[in-house]
C-alpha cells in the first residue's frame, strides 16, 4: 500500500511539472542557414531583459544582390508548446519599410500561421498571437520549433521587437459572457439573428476593440452614393431599403493606417442535432486592401476564431450572395465578420438578408454538374476507373510544397475544399474525374475555376462525352499545361448540346513532384459563353479578367464622372456608349496611393496563337495632372510578364484607342497595370477591351515599354513537308535515352550531349529553349557541349555523332539543326569507309533563333563505298560563342525530294525538271565542284558548302565569241508577280562572260550581270509577271570574247509567290534577305536576335514588329568577345546608282556603357566609309540613313565593332534602299571621321567682334549682362556655367567664344528638378527700332526639345518668331533673326528653352550679338534687286536667264503674271529667254550659276519654279546642279533634281538636299533649263525665291502650317473655294477652332476651309503636294490632324493623284466632331510617280468648317484612323492599264480610252472588293459591261447624270447609270469621270445635275461621283439610255 501511494504522489508531482506553466522562455532566436538567402537576422538590445530583439536588412556590400530579386532570411527558436486546449502566447512588435512584396511570415511545425498584411509606412505594429503544437494532444508540452521568415525585395529593412513567449493564454480582446443554459435548437433561426436591417441591428453587435463600427444606411442617405456603397438594398432592391455598412467616416480626421471592424452575431446554440447554414448577401465596393472574413467563433473568449470565408478587394458594386455550413460538433458560439482594412472614403463594405437556416446549406443527396466540393459526396462527380490514379479531395494546402493549392476558391480559406491530383505518380500517368449525366436545357456554358502552380505542371483536359453509356468517347473542350503561379483562374467552355452528356476532366502528371493541379466551383451557366477576354464592362463586372491579389489596389467599375467633385481627372462618360450611364473600369490614383502602387487585371488564360498572331484593342482615358503610367504586359505563363504597349502621364480629356499585336507559342495571358507614378489627381480608365485574330501594329506609335523583363520565346519552326517513308533503325528524335544506330564520338573538351532545353537555357541563352520534335521544353535534342571544365586547346575540336555502317544506294538524310550565336562553329555531315572520307554538306556561323531543315543526298556521283558510316559533326574552337544542336534524324531511300519551286541540284541528273535550251550554242552542265576545273569555278556548291556538292556551271573555255548556253526552269503557272531567287557565281574578268535572265517569251532581258565583285556566291531575286500565260525563266550566259577562261555557275534556284523585296530591303523575320556575313577580316558574326540577351545593354523588341518575338540582327560582346573584334554584313550586288543618288535607310540600337561602333561603307572595288556612329545612344531604336552614288555595281557592308566588355551589343533593322538625296542621320553625329575628308564641325579660331550695341553678351563675366533679365514669370532659370553641363551626353564641354571649358556661356539645365515641357526665359530690355539678333547655340541630347525667339510686346509673347528642335548635335550653331516691328513700339527680345522628356536635353547660348539690320549673305535671293544676288549666266550655253516681271514685254504666252516674291506682276524673277525667233530647238540649254557659298552645316535648297510648255515641248527640262569649288567644269556637275517641264502654270517649290559630301567644301547653285521646242509656242521655265538653308530640308509633304504652307500649294480647279491659313486668333471667317494643334494655343496656325468661303451650291477646295517617288515595298503612311465642326456637313477625302488618274484613299465627314483635334492616318502603295491631294467639299447648306494641322508622310505602311472612316485599301500596289472604248453619239465617233484597273483589295465600309474591270462603251443606246473576278459587297446605289444644253439643236441627255454587281469605286469614278469629260467637252455650256432613277430596284440617286456604289445583285451590266 505505500508503494502505491508513493506511485500516486510521484504521478502527482510528475503532472505539476508537466502541466505548470513556465512564465517566459527563451527559444534561444538563430539563423537558419540552411534556408538564408543571402541575408541574415541581426539581433540588437531590447526593451527589458527577457526579450528579444531583430532586424533583417540588406547587408552593406550589396554587390552581390539584384534589388529586383526577393531574397529571404528564417529566424528559428525552439519553444514547448501544448496543444491549442492550452495555447501559449507570442507577442512581439514589427516595422516594415518599403511595400507589398516585403514580408513577415511565422511557422509552428512547418505551418504557416500568421504573415504580416500591409504596409506599415514606418509604424510599429504591436502583435500577440496564441500558439500551440498540432502534434501534442492535452496539456503536455514539447519541444516546437518556431521560425520567422522575412523576405526582402527593395533594399529596405524588418524590424522584430520586444519578441516574448509567454505560457499563458493571450489576453481576449473580447470579455467572456457568462454561463448559458445548455438548449437545442428546435426553430429554423436563432432570435435576432435573421436581419435585413429595416428596423434595426436585430441581434447584432458591434465587435470589441474595433476601430470602425458598422452601421445601418439608406442608398438615399448616402452622402457618397454617387462615388462609392450599394445603389439599393439587397431586400427590396430600391433607394429606400436598408442594410449594414462599413466605411471611412467624412471627414476622418484618425491617422490609424489599418481598420478593424467586427459584426458579432447572437449567441448560438451550445448542441444542435444537425448542421445550419449561415446565409448572407455582401457588397465590397472600392480598391483598397480590403478583407471581409466571416469567422466561426469557438468561445466566448474570442480567442482563436477560425475564417471560414474571405473575400478580399473590389467585389464590383453589386450584391454577391454567401454561405457557410455550420457542422455540429464543433461547439460554435458566435458568427462574426470580421474586416480588416486599409480604408480611404472611396472603400465600402455592406451586409444584408442575415439568415441561419436549420439544416445543411446542400442537401446529400444533390448530385449535380455544379459543385463547389465542400459535400462529401462531391456532388456524384465519379473517377474513372481507367485512369492511372484518381483525383482527390482536398482541404488546405496539398501534401506537397512549392506547388498546389493552399486553400479553396469557394471558401477562400484553408476550410474550404476543392479536388486535386498530385504526387507521387508517373509522370505522364492521368487522372479522369467524371460529372453526372448533365440535360442539354439546363445551362449553356460551363464555368469552373482551376488552380496550377509548381514547375512540373502537366496538363489540364476538359472533355465532354455525348455517348454517355461509353466513357472513352469523348471530344477534347478545352486545355491548359503551363505553371500559371499560386492562384486561382477561371476559365469558360460552352455546352450547347442537344443531348445528354457528361463533362471530364483529365490531369495528367508532369515531370516532377511541384505539378499539383486543382479545379474547383463547377458551375453551368444559363447564358451563352462569351470571348472572355472581349468587355465593355456594362454588366458591371471585368467579363472575363480578374483584378490580381498581389498589387496594391484594384481595378473597379463605375459610370459617369469618375471624379467627382473636383473634376480634375478622368471622364465624365464611357466609351461603348458615350454617356453618364455607361460602365468602364478605372483606378483613382489620388486614394492615399503610394508612390509605385499598382493595380493589375489578369485575362483568361489563353493558348498559343496561330501564325498571324492576335491583336489586343482597347480603349483608354488618362487625364489629370496625376495621371501615372498604363502597361499592358503578355504573360507566358511560367515566365515573367514582358511589357508591350506603355503610356505615362496625362494623355488629354478624351478617350483613346490602344492596339498591341502579339504572338505566343504557349498558353499565356494578358495583364493590364495601372501604376502611381506621382501624386494628384490622375484617373486610368478602361473601355471595350477586345482581342481579335491577327497581327497589328502599335496604337500610338509611340507607346513602346520603357523596359521590360526577359520573356524567353519559343524558336520559331520552319515547316516543311516530309514525305512519310517506312521508319528505319537510322531514325532518331533523341526522346529516348539512346538511338540504336547512333553512337557519340567525344573529346575531353567536347561532346554531344542529349539536352532538354528548360535546363539547357539556364546553363546559355543562346541553347533552343524547345526541341524541333515536339516544340516542347521538356523534350529533347541532341546538343554540342563544350566542357567547361577542361582548358580548351588553340585548335578547333571536334565531336561527332557516328552511325552505324550503312549500304550503298541512294538515300537521303534529313535532320533539324540549330545554329545560334554571335561566333558559332560549323556543323558538317561526313561520309567515310577506312581511309576514305568524303564531306557531303557543312554550314557554318549563326543563324536565326529557330530550327532549320537540312537534307544531305549521300550517294556520290564518283566514289562510293559499298558500305560506309555517316558522321553528324560539330566543330568548336576557345573562342567560338553560341549554340550548335541538332533534332528528328530520319534516312529516306532514294535522292532527296525537290520541286518545281525549288532546286538544289544535288539529287540526280534531272535536275528537278530544268530544261536544256536548243537554241543555244552549248549548254550548261550538272557540275560537281570536287572535279570541275579549278581556278575558275567554283570549289565547293552553294547549297552544302562542300567539294561534294552540285551546281548548274557553263564554261567559257573553247568557246566562241557570241555563243550563248541556254538553262530553262520548269514551266510555272501564270502570274500577276512572282519572284525568281537564285545564288550565282562569275568568276571572270569583265566583259569576258555574261549571266541574263529573262522570261522565255518576253522580249527583255530582267537581269544581267558581266563580271565578278569577289570570288564568291552571290544572291540575287527578279520579279517575274506573266499575267496571261505560263511562264519559263532562262538563265542564259553569253560569251563576250572567244575562248576566255572564265565561268558562270548558279545555285539553289527557287521560285515564290509574290513580287521580291526590293533589293536590299529586309526586316529580317523569316531570313537575312540576301545578307550574308563574313569576310577574311571579320572577328564574328551579326546574328539574329529576339527579346533581351543581356541586362544593360541591347534591345528588348525588334523595330520591325516591336515585340520580343521580332527579328533583328546584333552583335553581341559579351565574352569571348575582345574590344576591336569585327562583323561585317555584305548585301548583295547593287546596279550603278546611273547618276541618281541612292538612300540606305535602317534603324540602329546602341545602348550600353561600352559601345563600339556601327559603321556603313560602299564597296565598288575600294572601301568608302558612308556613315559611323560610336557610343551610347539610349535604350531606343533610332533611324540612320545616308545616301550613295556609285557608277559601277557595287555592295554596301554594315560594320559591328565591339567596344571594351559585354555592355556593348549592337543591333540593326529594317533594312531600305530608295533612290532618293536623303539627308545624313543623326544629323552631325554619324558623318564619319576617318577615311573621309571632313572639316572641324566646331569653329576652333574665333574673332573677337568689337561690341555692336548695349544688348550683346558673351557671358565671359560669369553673369547675365545687365541689358538682360530672367523672366520671373517663367518655370526656372537659365545658369551660367563653364566646361561641361551638370548630365553627360548633352549640353556643350566649352565655350563659343574662345572654345575651352574655362570660357562662359548660359545654358537651360533639364535635369531633375526640372520637368517635362517646362520653361525658362531671359529678355532684353524694352528697344525700338529695326534690329538684327545673332547668336550661338548649342542643342546636343537625345532628350532636347525647343529653343525659341519671342518678340514681346506690351508684356504678350505671341507665338515665336524663330524655332529650333531636337537634338542638332555636339556642336556650335550660329543662329540670326531680322526684328521689323510697327512704328514706335517698344518691344523686348526673348529667349525661351523648353524642357524634354528626360535629362538629356540641355540647351546653351553664347555670344549674342545684336546689329542694327542683317548683313546680307546672299542665302535667299528673291531677284527683286538688279544685282540678282550675283548669279551669272554660263556664257557656253546657246541661252540666258533674264530678269523679268509680268508686266514686262520680254516674253508673250504664259510665263508668269506676277512673281512669287510678292504675288504682283512688278516683282521680279528669273526667266529662261527664248525670245530669239526658232521654229524648232533642240536640246539647248541656259545655265544660270550662284556666287560660292560656304557651307555651314547642312545644306538645303529651296525654290519655287514655274513651267509651261505644249505637248510638243514637253522634252524641255529644269535641272540642278551642284558644283564643288574644287572643280570648273560642267562635266563634274552632280544633278541633284530634274523636272520634266509640263503646262502647270503655276508657281510650286522644291526642296533639295546637298549632299554632305558635297557641302563639305564650298559649292555653287546651278539652274540648267533644256530646252526643247517645235512649232510657234516656246516653253516657259522660271525660278523664284531661291533660299540656301543652313538645316536639314523638311520631309517632303510635312506640315505645321506655322510659316506658311510648306510644300503644299492650292488648286483652284473646283468652284471658288480654297483652303486658306488660320488660326485661333484671326477674325471670321478665318477662325476656326480657339488652338492649333502644333503650339496648343489662339496663335498657332493650321490649314482652313470654312463654309462662307463660297456661296456656291457646291465647292471642293483642293491642295496638293510635290511630286513623290513610287513608294517602297513598305508602303507610305500620311498622318494629320483634324477637327469637323458645325452642321450639314459634306467630308474631306484624301488622294493619289497620278498621271493615270486618282484614287480616294480616306473619307470622313457628315458628323459634328467638336472642336477638339482628332488623329488621322492612312496607307497607301504606289508603283509610280504621284502626287498627294487633300479635298474639302462644302455646299451651300453647310454651316461650319474644317480645320486640318500637322500632317506628317513617311515611309512603311499604317492603319487607317479614324477606323469608321471610308477608305481604299491597296495590299499591293496599283496597276493602271488602258482599254479603248469607242463611243458613238447620233452620227459622231469617238474613240474614247478608259482605264482598266486592278486592285489588291479594296475596302470600302465594310464591303471588302478584289475586281479586275474592262470597260467598252457606245453612246447613243449606250451599254458598258463590266467584268469581274470576285466581289463582296453589302449595298446598292444608282446615279445618274442628267446633261442639259444650252439650246435645242443639242440633244438633252438623262444618262441612267443601274449597277446591279458591286465594282468598286475607283472603277467606277474612271467610267463615269471619263464620260463626264467627254460630255464636258462635247457641251460646254450644259450643266450636270442628279436626274431621277429608273430602276426602282436599286438605290436613291445622288450626286456623282461622291459615293461609293457597291451591289448584291448577279447582273454585271451597266445601262445609258438616251432620254
Amino acid at each position: 500500500m505505500d508503494h502505491f501511494v508513493f506511485f500516486l504522489f510521484f504521478l502527482y508531482l510528475v503532472g505539476i511539472v508537466v502541466t505548470s506553466p513556465i512564465p517566459h522562455e527563451d527559444p534561444e532566436w538563430k539563423n537558419d542557414l540552411d534556408n538564408n538567402q543571402n541575408l541574415e537576422w541581426h539581433q540588437f538590445p531590447s526593451t527589458t531583459a527577457e526579450k528579444r530583439s531583430f532586424i533583417l536588412k540588406y547587408p552593406d556590400d550589396k554587390e552581390i544582390l539584384q534589388s529586383s530579386e526577393q531574397h529571404s532570411a528564417r529566424l528559428i527558436g525552439t519553444a514547448h508548446l501544448a496543444s491549442r486546449d492550452s495555447p501559449s502566447c507570442l507577442t512581439f512588435t514589427y516595422e516594415i519599410t518599403g511595400d507589398k512584396t516585403n514580408k513577415l511570415s511565422i511557422f509552428i511545425d512547418k505551418q504557416h500561421i500568421w504573415r504580416s498584411r500591409l504596409v506599415q509606412e514606418h509604424t510599429q505594429t504591436q502583435v500577440q498571437l496564441n500558439i500551440s503544437s498540432s502534434t501534442t494532444p492535452g496539456l503536455t508540452r514539447t519541444a516546437t520549433r518556431i521560425a520567422f521568415d522575412g523576405q526582402l525585395t527593395d533594399n529596405v529593412e524588418i524590424k522584430l521587437e520586444d519578441m516574448l513567449i509567454n505560457h499563458q493564454p493571450c489576453p481576449s480582446s473580447i470579455k467572456s459572457s457568462p454561463s448559458r443554459t445548455i438548449r437545442s435548437l428546435t426553430s429554423k433561426t436563432v432570435p435576432g439573428y435573421d436581419c435585413t436591417f429595416e428596423q434595426d441591428m436585430c441581434g447584432w453587435t458591434q465587435g470589441q476593440n474595433t476601430t470602425l463600427d458598422w452601421f445601418r444606411e439608406q442608398p438615399a442617405s448616402n452622402p457618397l452614393a454617387d462615388v462609392i456603397g450599394p445603389l439599393t438594398d439587397h431586400t427590396y432592391g430600391n433607394s429606400t431599403g436598408y442594410y449594414v455598412t462599413c466605411r471611412k467616416e467624412i471627414p476622418d480626421i484618425r491617422f490609424s493606417d489599418i481598420d478593424i471592424s467586427a459584426l458579432v452575431s447572437p449567441r448560438l446554440p451550445d448542441n444542435t442535432a444537425g448542421p445550419m447554414c449561415a446565409d448572407w448577401w455582401y457588397m465590397m465596393h472600392g480598391t483598397d486592401d480590403i478583407e471581409l472574413n466571416l469567422f466561426l467563433v469557438a468561445n466566448e473568449n474570442f480567442t482563436s476564431p477560425k475564417s471560414f470565408w474571405r473575400r478580399s478587394g473590389n467585389q464590383g458594386r453589386h450584391w454577391h450572395h454567401g454561405r457557410v455550413q455550420i457542422d455540429p460538433g464543433n461547439q460554435i458560439t458566435r458568427v462574426m465578420y470580421y474586416i480588416f482594412a486599409r480604408w480611404n472614403i472611396r472603400s465600402e463594405v455592406s451586409l444584408d438578408d442575415l439568415t441561419l437556416i436549420d439544416g445543411p446549406c446542400i442537401k446529400s443527396d444533390f448530385y449535380t454538374i455544379d459543385c463547389t466540393f465542400e459535400e462529401e459526396h462531391i456532388c456524384g462527380y465519379l473517377s474513372d476507373p481507367t485512369g492511372q490514379f484518381p483525383w482527390n479531395r482536398g482541404q488546405g494546402s496539398t501534401p506537397s510544397t512549392l506547388t498546389g493549392a493552399s486553400q479553396d476558391h469557394t471558401l477562400g480559406t484553408a476550410q474550404g475544399h476543392f479536388m486535386y491530383i498530385g504526387n507521387p505518380q508517373k509522370a505522364g500517368y492521368k487522372a479522369r474525374l467524371i460529372s453526372v449525366v448533365e440535360e442539354p436545357e439546363k445551362g449553356r456554358c460551363l464555368e469552373f475555376w482551376y488552380h496550377m502552380y509548381g514547375q512540373n505542371i502537366g496538363q489540364l483536359n476538359v472533355y465532354v462525352n455525348t455517348n454517355i453509356s461509353n466513357n472513352d468517347v469523348r471530344t477534347l473542350l478545352w486545355s491548359r499545361g503551363a505553371n500559371i503561379g499560386d492562384v486561382w483562374r477561371k476559365a469558360h467552355v460552352s455546352t450547347e448540346y442537344t443531348v445528354s452528356f457528361r463533362i471530364i476532366f483529365e490531369g495528367v502528371i508532369g515531370n516532377g513532384i511541384e505539378g499539383d493541379i486543382a479545379i474547383d466551383d463547377i458551375q453551368r451557366l444559363s447564358k451563352s459563353c462569351k470571348e472572355p477576354n472581349n468587355c465593355d464592362f456594362e454588366d458591371d463586372n471585368l467579363c472575363g479578367w480578374e483584378n490580381i491579389k498581389t498589387d496594391q489596389f484594384d481595378w473597379e467599375i463605375t459610370s459617369g464622372a469618375s471624379s467627382t467633385g473636383t473634376f480634375a481627372s478622368g471622364p465624365f462618360q464611357d466609351h461603348t456608349f458615350g454617356t453618364d450611364e455607361g460602365s468602364y473600369a478605372y483606378i483613382d490614383t489620388n486614394k492615399n496611393r503610394n508612390m509605385n502602387d499598382t493595380a493589375i487585371l489578369v485575362s483568361q488564360s489563353m493558348t498559343s496563337t496561330d501564325v498571324n498572331g492576335m491583336c489586343l484593342e482597347f480603349f483608354y482615358h488618362m487625364y489629370g495632372p496625376g495621371v501615372g503610367r498604363l502597361t499592358v504586359y503578355l504573360q507566358m505563363e511560367g515566365f515573367q510578364p514582358l511589357p508591350m504597349w506603355t503610356l505615362a502621364d496625362e494623355q488629354g480629356d478624351a478617350w483613346f484607342q490602344g492596339k498591341v499585336g502579339f504572338a505566343a507559342n504557349n498558353d499565356h495571358s494578358i495583364l493590364i497595370e495601372g501604376k502611381t507614378t506621382q501624386y494628384g489627381e490622375g484617373d486610368i480608365a478602361l473601355d471595350d477591351i477586345s482581342i481579335t485574330n491577327g497581327y497589328c501594329t502599335l496604337l500610338p506609335q509611340h507607346a513602346v515599354p520603357e523596359s521590360s523583363l526577359i520573356t524567353t520565346a519559343a524558336p520559331s519552326i520552319t515547316t516543311v513537308t516530309t514525305p512519310s517513308h517506312p521508319p528505319t533503325t537510322f531514325d532518331c528524335d533523341f526522346e529516348s535515352a539512346a538511338c540504336a544506330s547512333w553512337s557519340i564520338i567525344s573529346k575531353p573538351e567536347l561532346a554531344w550531349t542529349r539536352a532538354q532545353g528548360v535546363v539547357a537555357t539556364q546553363e546559355d541563352a543562346h541553347n533552343p529553349i524547345y526541341d524541333h520534335t515536339g516544340n516542347q521544353a521538356h523534350g529533347y535534342y541532341l546538343l554540342l557541349k563544350p566542357n567547361t571544365t577542361t582548358p580548351f586547346p588553340n585548335n578547333n575540336i571536334t565531336s561527332e555523332l557516328r552511325s552505324s555502317t550503312m549500304t550503298d544506294n541512294p538515300q537521303c538524310l534529313e535532320f533539324w539543326y540549330f545554329m545560334y550565336g554571335p561566333h558559332v562553329g560549323t556543323l558538317n555531315v561526313e561520309k567515310f569507309s577506312g581511309a576514305f572520307s568524303q564531306l557531303r554538306w557543312s554550314t557554318t556561323g549563326g543563324k536565326g533563333y529557330e530550327w532549320y531543315h537540312a537534307q544531305v543526298n549521300l550517294q556520290s556521283s564518283t566514289s562510293n563505298p559499298t558500305q560506309f558510316n555517316i558522321a553528324i559533326e560539330g566543330t568548336w574552337s576557345g573562342d567560338n560563342r553560341g549554340s550548335i544542336a541538332i533534332d528528328d534524324i530520319i534516312l529516306l531511300n532514294g535522292t532527296c525530294r525537290t520541286s518545281s519551286y525549288q532546286c538544289n541540284f544535288d539529287s540526280d541528273d534531272s535536275i528537278c525538271g530544268f530544261q536544256y535550251g536548243t537554241t543555244g550554242q552549248f549548254n550548261w552542265t550538272r557540275s560537281l565542284a570536287s572535279i570541275v576545273q579549278a581556278g575558275v569555278n567554283p570549289d565547293v556548291d552553294h547549297t552544302t558548302q562542300t567539294r561534294e556538292g552540285y551546281y548548274m556551271l557553263a564554261e567559257g573555255k573553247n568557246r566562241n565569241a557570241n555563243d550563248r548556253a541556254l538553262l530553262l526552269t520548269p514551266i510555272q503557272d501564270r502570274t500577276t508577280g512572282s519572284c525568281l531567287h537564285f545564288w550565282y557565281f562569275q568568276h571572270a574578268a569583265t566583259k569576258q562572260m555574261k549571266l541574263n535572265v529573262y522570261v522565255l517569251s518576253q522580249s527583255s532581258i530582267l537581269w544581267s550581270h558581266d563580271g565578278s565583285l569577289d570570288n564568291r556566291w552571290l544572291y540575287a531575286q527578279i520579279n517575274i509577271n506573266s499575267p496571261s500565260q505560263p511562264w519559263q525563266a532562262v538563265f542564259e550566259s553569253e560569251l563576250l570574247a572567244q575562248n576566255p577562261d572564265a565561268s558562270v555557275a548558279i545555285d539553289d534556284v527557287s521560285i515564290t509567290r509574290g513580287l521580291c523585296p526590293k533589293p536590299g530591303d529586309c526586316t529580317f523575320e523569316s531570313g537575312l534577305c540576301g545578307w550574308t556575313n563574313g569576310d577574311s577580316d571579320s572577328n564574328m558574326d551579326w546574328f539574329v536576335g529576339q527579346g533581351i540577351h543581356s541586362f544593360g545593354t541591347g534591345p528588348q523588341y525588334d523595330h520591325t514588329t516591336n515585340t520580343a518575338q521580332g527579328k533583328y540582327l546584333m552583335i553581341e560582346t559579351s565574352w569571348p568577345t575582345e574590344e576591336g573584334d569585327r562583323a561585317r554584313l555584305q548585301s548583295v550586288v547593287f546596279d550603278e546608282t546611273n547618276g541618281d543618288s541612292r538612300c540606305f535607310r535602317f534603324w540602329y540600337h546602341m545602348y550600353g556603357d561600352h559601345i563600339g561602333t556601327l559603321n556603313v561603307y560602299l564597296f565598288n572595288g575600294t572601301y568608302t566609309r558612308l556613315w559611323s556612329l560610336s557610343g551610347d545612344r539610349g535604350n531606343n531604336w533610332y533611324e540612320g540613313q545616308v545616301s550613295y552614288v556609285s557608277s559601277i555595281r557595287h555592295q554596301i557592308i554594315v560594320e559591328g565593332i565591339a567596344g571594351i566588355d559585354y555592355l556593348g551589343d549592337i543591333s540593326i533593322d529594317d533594312f531600305t534602299f530608295t533612290t532618293s538625296n536623303c539627308s545624313i542621320r543623326p544629323i552631325h553625329d554619324a558623318v564619319p571621321t576617318v577615311e573621309t575628308t571632313m572639316p572641324s564641325t566646331t569653329t576652333t579660331l574665333r574673332t573677337t567682334l568689337a561690341p555692336q550695341s548695349s544688348l550683346d553678351c558673351n557671358f565671359e563675366q560669369g553673369v547675365l549682362c545687365s541689358t538682360w533679365s530672367y523672366d520671373v514669370s517663367a518655370d526656372f532659370r537659365w545658369e551660367v556655367s563653364q566646361g561641361q553641363t551638370s548630365s553627360a551626353n548633352t549640353g556643350p564641354s566649352v565655350d563659343h567664344t574662345y572654345g575651352t571649358p574655362s570660357g562662359w556661356y548660359i545654358y537651360m539645365d533639364a535635369s531633375y528638378p526640372q520637368q517635362s515641357n517646362q520653361r525658362c526665359r531671359i529678355q532684353t530690355e524694352e528697344i525700338e527700332g529695326q534690329r538684327c539678333i545673332q547668336f550661338w547655340y548649342h542643342m546636343y541630347g537625345m532628350d532636347v526639345d525647343t529653343l525659341n525667339i519671342y518678340i514681346k510686346i506690351n508684356g504678350q509673347l505671341n507665338k515665336p518668331v524663330w524655332t529650333r528642335s531636337r537634338n542638332q548635335g555636339n556642336l556650335w550653331l550660329k543662329g540670326q533673326y531680322a526684328v521689323f516691328p510697327p512704328a514706335n513700339t517698344k518691344y523686348q527680345i526673348v529667349f525661351e528653352g523648353i524642357v524634354g522628356q528626360s535629362y538629356l536635353g540641355d540647351i546653351a547660348l553664347d555670344d549674342i550679338v545684336v546689329y542694327t539690320s542683317c548683313r546680307n549673305e546672299n542665302r535667299l535671293c528673291t531677284f527683286e534687286d538688279a544685282s540678282i544676288c550675283n548669279y551669272v549666266n554660263d556664257a557656253s550655253t546657246q541661252y540666258n536667264w533674264v530678269r523679268t516681271t509680268g508686266d514686262d514685254p520680254l516674253a508673250s504666252g504664259s510665263k508668269p503674271t506676277a512673281d512669287h516674291t510678292d504675288g504682283t506682276s512688278n516683282g521680279a524673277y528669273m526667266l529662261i529667254d527664248i525670245s530669239k525667233p526658232s521654229a524648232t530647238i533642240s536640246n539647248q540649254r541656259a545655265r544660270l550659276m550662284s556666287q560660292t557659298t560656304s557651307s555651314n552645316g547642312e545644306q538645303c535648297i529651296e525654290f519655287w519654279y514655274y513651267t509651261d510648255a505644249d505637248i510638243l515641248n514637253t522634252s524641255s527640262k529644269l535641272n540642278l546642279f551642284i558644283r564643288s569649288s574644287t572643280t570648273t567644269s560642267n562635266s563634274s556637275d552632280y544633278l541633284i533634281w530634274s523636272r520634266s517641264i509640263s503646262n502647270e502654270r503655276q508657281w510650286r517649290i522644291s526642296q533639295q538636299r546637298i549632299p554632305h559630301g558635297l557641302a563639305l567644301s564650298p559649292y555653287q547653285v546651278i539652274f540648267e533649263g533644256v530646252v526643247y521646242k517645235s512649232g510657234a509656242t516656246s516653253p516657259v521655265i522660271a525660278i523664284d525665291d531661291v533660299f540656301i538653308r543652313d538645316r536639314a530640308c523638311l520631309e517632303p509633304g510635312n506640315c505645321d502650317f506655322e510659316n506658311g504652307m510648306c510644300t503644299w500649294m492650292s488648286l483652284l480647279h473646283f468652284g471658288n473655294a480654297s483652303w486658306v491659313i488660320g488660326s485661333g486668333s484671326s477674325p471670321s471667317p478665318y477662325s476656326g477652332p480657339q488652338n492649333d494643334h502644333t503650339l496648343g494655343n489662339t496663335q498657332g496656325q493650321y490649314l482652313l476651309l470654312n463654309s462662307l468661303f463660297t456661296t456656291q451650291q457646291t465647292a471642293v477646295a483642293v491642295i496638293q503636294t510635290e511630286m513623290f517617288e513610287p513608294t517602297s515595298r513598305a508602303g507610305r503612311c500620311i498622318t494629320f490632324w483634324y477637327v469637323m465642326r458645325g452642321s450639314q456637313l459634306d467630308h474631306v477625302d484624301v488622294n493619289i493623284t497620278s498621271t493615270q488618274g486618282s484614287t480616294m484613299i480616306w473619307s470622313f465627314g457628315t458628323d459634328d466632331q467638336g472642336e477638339s483635334w482628332h488623329f488621322a492616318s492612312v496607307g497607301y502603295y504606289a508603283d509610280i510617280e504621284h502626287n498627294i491631294v487633300i479635298e474639302g467639299t462644302v455646299t451651300a447648306q453647310m454651316q461650319g468648317y474644317y480645320a486640318i494641322d500637322d500632317i506628317g508622310i513617311r515611309d512603311n505602311y499604317c492603319e487607317t484612323h479614324p477606323t469608321n472612316a471610308v477608305v481604299t485599301i491597296l495590299t499591293t500596289t496599283t496597276t493602271i492599264a488602258t482599254t479603248t472604248a469607242t463611243t458613238t453619239i447620233g452620227t459622231t465617233t469617238i474613240t474614247t480610252t478608259i482605264a482598266t484597273t486592278t486592285i489588291g483589295t479594296t475596302t470600302i465600309g465594310t464591303a471588302t472588293i478584289a475586281t479586275t474591270i474592262t470597260a467598252t462603251t457606245t453612246i447613243a443606246t449606250t451599254t458598258i459591261t463590266i467584268t469581274e473576278t470576285t466581289t463582296t459587297a453589302i449595298t446598292t446605289t444608282t446615279s445618274a447624270i442628267e446633261v442639259t444644253p444650252p439650246s435645242e439643236d443639242e440633244p438633252n441627255l438623262a444618262l441612267i447609270f443601274g449597277l446591279s454587281m458591286g465594282i468598286g469605286i475607283p472603277a467606277l469614278l474612271l467610267i463615269i469621270g471619263g464620260l463626264i469629260c467627254y460630255l464636258k467637252t462635247r457641251f460646254p455650256n450644259a450643266k450636270v445635275e442628279p436626274a431621277a432613277a429608273t430602276n426602282t430596284a436599286l438605290g436613291a440617286v445622288t450626286d456623282i461621283p461622291m459615293v461609293p456604289i457597291n451591289t448584291t445583285e448577279k447582273n454585271s451590266t451597266l445601262v445609258a439610255v438616251v432620254v
